[in-house]
């Protein structure tokens, strides 16, 4: 585990473990993006899953801030964030609002019901994987070098964040730092969906619910 110490270690222990992740696997990388970006490639993903539903027409802006503004109203805290997500697949859904002059206009000003992630087809199905590698997790200025490891993305829903430690540096760096980038407000809104985080190193790895504030992190639940 040489090459996972030093100057370079953790980028190279990084490295090999996105390679294994995508072995099992995760798919496409999204490096160095920030949030907004992260939303994004979610509202791409809407389109693709929702494609008829839709009727081909992409989520404006507005459309995606209402869903922004569903998940901070129905999925602020770990608990409902979980019943959010499993509640938001094929048979139940995610209600949204068409803007009055939305293209689709068989639904422009009306509600349609919106597929996002189905626990039925985990690891098959339509679903998509991907690992959002080094993403800039604060829209604060004061926190704007705040970059997470990896956060894994399951149809672009962030539900899994990884930070990681070189050889030789304790697991529990990586803990303290997921404390500090919520404490810091990080996991809040999109990124509040994260259900587990990891603190890993090459010797060490330790897993956690996501406790929803930093006061609440505890390491006796590791």
């Amino acid at each position: 585990m040489e090459e996972y110490t030093g100057r370079n270690g953790e980028r190279n222990f990084e490295k090999d473990f996105i390679m294994a992740l995508q072995k099992a696997g995760w798919g496409e990388v999204l490096y160095g993006k920030t949030v907004n970006d992260l939303i994004d490639n979610w509202r791409d993903i809407i389109l693709k899953r929702n494609r008829s539903v839709l009727n081909g027409v992409p989520l404006s802006a507005n459309e995606t801030d209402q869903l922004i503004e569903t998940i901070k109203q129905e999925a602020n805290t770990p608990v409902k964030a979980n019943g959010f997500i499993l509640t938001s697949g094929y048979g139940h859904g995610v209600a949204l609002l068409r803007d009055k002059d939305s293209e689709d206009r068989a639904h422009a000003g009306k509600e349609v019901y919106l597929d996002l992630f189905d626990a039925e087809e985990i690891a098959g199905g339509s679903s998509v994987y991907q690992i959002a590698e080094q993403t800039y997790l604060s829209s604060d200025l004061g926190y704007a070098d705040n970059q997470g490891d990896l956060t894994l993305l399951i149809n672009g829903l962030p539900l899994i964040h990884i930070e990681l430690k070189a050889n030789r540096v304790s697991a529990m760096e990586a803990y303290d730092q997921e404390r500090k980038y919520t404490g810091e407000g990080d996991f809040r809104g999109f990124m509040g969906l994260v259900q587990v985080f990891w603190a890993i190193s090459p010797e060490d790895a330790s897993y956690f619910a996501n406790p929803g504030t930093a006061d609440a992190f505890n390491k006796s639940f590791l």
